[in-house]
């Protein structure tokens, strides 16, 4: 019996490169899907931001109104402010004036020389200006809901 031998041989160059050509094919697919998929999600953030930019300009304008109103609004709150702190101002220094009156007049009544008895009229100003501190509050809220009406 006669045995043939046969051999084929491939040179490591052509595998090599047939190789390279199936990679390169299946990479070209796939860039080719995944290029398909972006190209319908930019279609579908198209059409957001299509529906989407009405709103977004409606809520610029109301920002727009909001900020206005603010500039409006602040300096008359801020005069609000001011006058209730003047007015709790003269009030604490009134009062502490009374108690500095009453403390006087207590130390004098129970035989101390050392402080003179308080007067008269600084007692009547010291209560003078706590009712117009008072009437100073009072005041100021009247104008804040005069304002608020109109």
């Amino acid at each position: 019996m006669i045995t043939m031998l046969l051999e084929a041989s491939i040179p490591v160059n052509t595998l090599v490169v047939i190789l390279l050509g199936v990679t390169g094919s299946i990479a070209l697919i796939a860039l080719a899907v995944l290029l398909f998929k972006a190209v319908s999600v930019l279609g579908q953030v198209g059409k957001l931001v299509k529906e989407i930019a009405p709103d977004i300009e409606i809520i610029s304008g109301n920002v727009v109104d909001i900020t206005d109103e603010l500039a409006i609004a602040v300096p008359d709150v801020l005069d609000d402010v001011e006058t209730v702190l003047g007015a709790v101002s003269v009030t604490a220094e009134s009062a502490s004036s009374v108690v500095s009156g009453i403390t006087d007049g207590i130390t004098s009544f129970m035989g101390s020389k050392r402080h003179k008895a308080p007067s008269q009229d600084n007692t009547v100003n010291q209560a003078l200006g706590i009712l117009s501190g008072i009437l100073g509050l009072i005041n100021a809220n009247k104008s804040k809901s005069n304002k608020k009406k109109r």
